[in-house]
Protein backbone atom coordinates (compact mmCIF):
# COMPACT_ATOMS: atom_id res chain seq x y z
CA UNK A 1 0.00 0.00 0.00
CA UNK A 2 3.01 2.03 0.72
CA UNK A 3 4.21 2.10 -3.02
CA UNK A 4 0.49 2.56 -4.25
CA UNK A 5 0.34 5.87 -2.25
CA UNK A 6 4.03 6.43 -3.16
CA UNK A 7 2.50 6.38 -6.63
CA UNK A 8 -0.27 8.70 -6.14
CA UNK A 9 1.89 11.41 -4.52
CA UNK A 10 4.14 11.69 -7.22
CA UNK A 11 1.74 12.03 -9.31
CA UNK A 12 -0.39 14.38 -7.46
CA UNK A 13 2.95 16.56 -7.26
CA UNK A 14 2.81 16.49 -11.07
CA UNK A 15 -0.07 18.43 -11.08
CA UNK A 16 1.51 21.18 -9.06
CA UNK A 17 4.63 20.78 -10.90
CA UNK A 18 2.58 21.34 -14.24
CA UNK A 19 0.49 24.15 -12.79
CA UNK A 20 -2.65 22.21 -14.05
CA UNK A 21 -5.59 22.89 -12.03
CA UNK A 22 -7.72 21.19 -14.23
CA UNK A 23 -5.71 17.20 -13.11
CA UNK A 24 -5.26 18.63 -9.88
CA UNK A 25 -8.90 18.85 -8.32
CA UNK A 26 -9.79 15.55 -8.93
CA UNK A 27 -7.62 14.62 -6.49
CA UNK A 28 -10.04 15.79 -3.62
CA UNK A 29 -13.32 14.93 -2.63
CA UNK A 30 -16.38 17.76 -2.28
CA UNK A 31 -16.48 19.00 0.64
CA UNK A 32 -12.81 19.07 1.18
CA UNK A 33 -11.39 20.76 4.40
CA UNK A 34 -7.90 22.24 4.26
CA UNK A 35 -6.22 23.01 7.41
CA UNK A 36 -3.12 25.93 7.65
CA UNK A 37 -1.43 28.26 9.72
CA UNK A 38 -4.33 27.64 12.57
CA UNK A 39 -7.47 28.27 10.11
CA UNK A 40 -9.87 25.89 8.54
CA UNK A 41 -10.81 26.25 4.75
CA UNK A 42 -14.07 23.92 3.82
CA UNK A 43 -14.34 23.90 0.03
CA UNK A 44 -18.25 22.45 -0.18
CA UNK A 45 -18.01 22.42 -4.20
CA UNK A 46 -16.08 20.72 -6.99
CA UNK A 47 -16.00 24.28 -8.33
CA UNK A 48 -15.18 25.83 -5.01
CA UNK A 49 -11.82 23.22 -5.05
CA UNK A 50 -11.15 24.09 -8.65
CA UNK A 51 -11.44 28.09 -7.95
CA UNK A 52 -9.18 27.41 -4.62
CA UNK A 53 -6.85 25.67 -6.95
CA UNK A 54 -6.32 28.00 -9.62
CA UNK A 55 -5.26 30.54 -6.96
CA UNK A 56 -3.40 28.59 -5.20
CA UNK A 57 -1.07 27.33 -8.20
CA UNK A 58 -0.70 31.25 -9.54
CA UNK A 59 0.41 32.17 -6.21
CA UNK A 60 2.90 28.94 -5.80
CA UNK A 61 4.17 29.92 -9.66
CA UNK A 62 4.53 33.63 -8.48
CA UNK A 63 6.69 32.29 -5.58
CA UNK A 64 9.38 30.63 -7.91
CA UNK A 65 7.60 26.69 -7.02
CA UNK A 66 9.16 24.63 -9.81
CA UNK A 67 9.15 20.90 -8.37
CA UNK A 68 7.09 18.87 -5.31
CA UNK A 69 9.35 15.87 -4.11
CA UNK A 70 7.94 13.09 -1.56
CA UNK A 71 11.03 13.16 0.30
CA UNK A 72 8.92 10.68 2.43
CA UNK A 73 5.40 8.55 3.19
CA UNK A 74 3.87 7.03 6.26
CA UNK A 75 0.49 5.38 5.48
CA UNK A 76 -2.29 4.13 8.15
CA UNK A 77 -4.91 2.25 6.31
CA UNK A 78 -8.16 2.23 8.40
CA UNK A 79 -10.22 -0.19 7.04
CA UNK A 80 -11.60 -1.00 2.99
CA UNK A 81 -12.19 2.51 3.01
CA UNK A 82 -10.32 5.38 4.68
CA UNK A 83 -5.94 5.95 4.68
CA UNK A 84 -4.59 8.20 6.45
CA UNK A 85 -1.11 9.96 4.73
CA UNK A 86 1.86 12.16 5.47
CA UNK A 87 4.03 13.10 3.07
CA UNK A 88 7.74 14.90 3.65
CA UNK A 89 7.32 17.06 1.13
CA UNK A 90 10.29 18.78 -0.76
CA UNK A 91 9.50 21.93 -2.71
CA UNK A 92 12.35 23.25 -5.03
CA UNK A 93 12.66 26.74 -5.96
CA UNK A 94 13.15 27.77 -10.11
CA UNK A 95 16.79 29.14 -8.22
CA UNK A 96 17.91 26.14 -7.70
CA UNK A 97 17.37 26.43 -3.81
CA UNK A 98 14.76 24.74 -1.61
CA UNK A 99 11.95 27.14 -1.18
CA UNK A 100 9.95 24.23 1.31
CA UNK A 101 10.48 21.26 3.64
CA UNK A 102 7.33 20.44 4.96
CA UNK A 103 5.19 17.89 6.06
CA UNK A 104 1.05 17.35 5.30
CA UNK A 105 -1.02 14.69 6.26
CA UNK A 106 -4.34 13.40 3.96
CA UNK A 107 -7.40 11.69 4.76
CA UNK A 108 -8.46 9.71 1.96
CA UNK A 109 -11.43 8.44 1.50
CA UNK A 110 -12.22 5.27 -1.06
CA UNK A 111 -14.74 6.64 -3.59
CA UNK A 112 -15.75 4.27 -6.49
CA UNK A 113 -12.76 3.43 -8.22
CA UNK A 114 -10.56 5.88 -6.51
CA UNK A 115 -8.86 7.34 -3.85
CA UNK A 116 -9.94 11.07 -2.80
CA UNK A 117 -8.56 13.77 -0.33
CA UNK A 118 -11.19 14.75 2.20
CA UNK A 119 -9.11 16.46 4.34
CA UNK A 120 -5.33 17.97 4.04
CA UNK A 121 -3.63 19.43 7.17
CA UNK A 122 -0.13 21.14 6.94
CA UNK A 123 2.27 20.33 9.84
CA UNK A 124 3.16 24.20 10.95
CA UNK A 125 4.86 25.44 13.25
CA UNK A 126 4.07 28.93 14.66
Amino acid sequence: MDKFFAEYFANYAKCYDDFDHDRLAPYYFAPTLMVKNGSVLTLATPENILAHLKTLLASYREHGYKKGNVAGIEVHTMGHWGTFVTVHWIIDHVNGTILRDFQSSYNLFRHEDSWKILATTNHDNP
